[in-house]
């Protein structure tokens, strides 16, 4: 008989591995050394066992702590693509570039896709250290694997953490020596306990419940049911959805499509069942996007005309709204004349690139020699004996200092208000406005230029350069708003200013 029970038990058990369906991802370390100007590959194990094909998105953060001149600050970048995970088990070679110094960089990997709901599966904490020495390789093995989640299992596991938590902590209460006092107490905390899960449960409840209420909110309104429609006709397909809700009839959420690999997101929302704000996205990233513009013949054209010049080419300006996405490539040289390739993309397609270039020229010193002998024959004859006057128009000063200092109270507003991409983008406005002002520079400053004159100028850059990055990667979408980092990039600004 109990032969018969452990086969069963067997059985059933084997069942549940067949049926399983997951992904999971998994790397033999968690620290890689590579020698300077080495490529930095590492080999992740993918497990796909739904039975099919996967595609999602794989995305990866690299983070560097840099330290110069006596300051230490960090450089994140973060990185899209989308990419298929093949049926069965396969090791992905997934490549970080290199580096020609010694540094330190640490990795947050991550694929989410769409299988019925949302999930993702994040392998967390990878270093990677670039050496000199080849002594200095230490590779050992310490495997880290993780499992594909949704968003309600990631909250359910929290919730289990913090129970088991309080649970063992009442065990140790209760492995004590108890006076009849201290067991009343117990079984009071016992009962406590089983309330909290309950009231715990219930509240998982009810958020599901709003969840499915504020779904259908979005789903009836008009205007989100025409942007879908027209999705539909375009030929993508929906593949998963976020949404993110206050109350049954308002909050925020994103709607994810595909279409032969382009992904597209569309996020909003609502505010008592009114559509209040209403955005679509492409998946295209900062590398496709350059990927293309090099394909382009125009682009070829142009950057072959400036490197024949000895111009070389300086780190992409992007900026996207919407569907359109306006690329500004600059160059410069060894006499500091600078030029630039700009391109328009939209809806994916190039619709206009543009060379806008602005040479030194000294022609106009051959017109001015004889102007000056000629203006200076008029003043003798004509203009010795008079008293010549100048009238000075004396511009209305403008307290800089004080308009930097009111845009960062806005920014400020802004950010109360979680109206993030233009509280960061009114902030950098200060520190540039500012700083352009201080400097005498009569024009708007690109953060570029705003370095290039601080290093000019000899003023130390290190502090505003990393304000103003924080900012840009917000403003462009690549770094979510949060108040620790908006409070340091405020703390810099006044730093300058005051």
């Amino acid at each position: 008989m109990k032969k018969l029970l452990l086969w069963l038990l067997i059985v059933i058990l084997s069942s549940f591995c067949v049926f399983a369906k997951d992904i999971t991802m998994a790397i033999n370390q968690t620290e890689y050394f590579f020698l300077v100007g080495e490529q930095s590959n590492i080999p992740v194990d993918i497990n796909n066992s739904y039975g099919k094909d996967i595609t999602g998105l794989l995305s990866y953060t690299v983070t560097q702590e840099i330290q110069q001149a006596g300051f230490q600050y960090t450089s994140s970048n973060t990185q899209s693509q989308s990419f298929v995970a093949k049926n069965g088990e396969h090791i992905v070679n997934i490549g970080f570039g290199t580096s020609n110094q010694p540094l330190t960089l640490s990795i947050d990997l991550e694929f989410s896709y769409n299988e019925d709901e949302q999930r993702v599966v994040a392998l967390d904490d990878i270093t990677i250290h670039f050496v000199q020495d080849p002594n200095q390789k230490q590779n050992q093995q310490n495997q880290q694997q993780s499992s594909s989640q949704s968003k309600e299992e990631q909250e359910q596991n929290q919730l289990q953490e913090q129970v088991q938590q309080m649970q063992e902590q009442m065990n140790q209460l209760f492995q004590q020596p108890q006076n009849t006092e201290q067991k009343l107490q117990s079984n009071q905390l016992n009962q406590d306990s089983s309330a909290l899960k309950q009231q715990m449960q219930k509240q998982m409840e009810e958020q599901q419940k709003m969840q499915e209420e504020f779904k259908k909110a979005i789903e009836q309104n008009e205007k989100f049911q025409q942007q879908h429609q027209q999705m539909m006709e375009q030929g993508f397909q929906q593949t998963g959805a976020n949404l993110d809700p206050i109350n049954n009839t308002s909050g925020d959420f994103e709607v994810n499509y595909e279409k032969s690999g382009e992904q597209v997101t569309m996020r909003g929302s609502m505010e008592n069942g009114n559509l209040t704000k209403l955005t679509k996205t492409t998946s295209m990233n900062d590398k496709n996007i350059m990927d293309m513009l090099q394909q382009n013949p125009e682009f070829q054209k142009y950057n072959q005309q400036l490197q024949n010049q000895n111009f070389t080419q300086q780190i992409p300006e992007i900026q996207r709204d919407g569907n359109t996405t306006q690329v500004r490539v600059p160059y410069m040289n060894e006499d500091n004349e600078t030029a630039a390739i700009k391109a328009t993309i939209e809806n994916n397609e190039i619709t206009k690139v543009e060379l806008e270039y602005k040479r030194k020229s000294f022609w106009w010193l051959f017109l001015l020699i004889p102007m000056v002998i000629l203006g200076y024959l008029l003043y003798k004859k004509k203009f010795s004996k008079q008293i010549i006057t100048e009238i000075k128009h004396k511009e209305k000063p403008i307290d800089y200092k004080k308009e930097a200092l009111n845009m960062l109270n806005i920014a400020k507003q802004l950010f109360n208000k979680e109206k993030f991409k233009d509280a960061y983008g009114k902030a950098g406005e200060a520190i540039r406005f500012y700083y352009s002002h201080k400097l005498k520079i009569k024009a708007e400053l690109t953060n570029f230029e705003l370095i290039k004159a601080l290093k000019k100028h000899k003023i130390a850059y290190i502090k505003t350069q990393k304000g103003l990055n924080l900012c840009g990667l917000v403003e462009f979408a690549k770094y979510k708003a949060n108040k620790k980092d908006f409070g340091e990039i405020i703390r810099i600004a006044k730093n300058i200013i005051i």
